[in-house]
């Protein structure tokens, strides 16, 4: 059960969602982090709002099996080439957490625009 944690993610109106509503299923929790800032920054600025959270949602926290910032680039073909830096102690600050730092890249615009148009139904 996560109602400590959902209940500080309310507090801070986080964007989430829970996915899953069969009887046997597992908590999926989606929290969007929308900011307009380099993904160094969300993910420090977010683990310095879990600490400031109470111990009974930081153990709900402990528990989850499977945590994950999920970083998203699209990709692109303009130059020069796009980069971005975790500094360690961003990265350290998600481990204290066991939170895993992913990273996914999108295809550039049009090929993500021609796919959906390709299957649409």
């Amino acid at each position: 059960d996560c109602e400590y944690l959902i209940r500080e993610f309310e507090k801070r109106d986080e964007v989430f969602q829970k996915l899953g509503d069969e009887p046997n299923y597992r908590w999926y929790i989606i929290v969007s982090l929308l900011q307009n800032e380099s993904a160094d920054k969300c993910i420090a600025d977010f683990c310095k709002q879990l600490d400031t959270y109470p111990e009974e949602a930081k153990h709900e926290l402990k528990k989850i099996e499977k945590k994950e910032f999920l970083i998203g680039y699209r990709a692109g073909s303009d130059q020069p080439a796009f980069n971005d830096t975790l500094s360690h102690k961003t990265a350290s600050a998600a481990a204290c957490y066991g939170i895993d730092i992913g990273i996914c890249i999108y295809p550039a615009s049009d090929a993500l625009e021609d796919y959906f148009n390709e299957n649409e139904s």
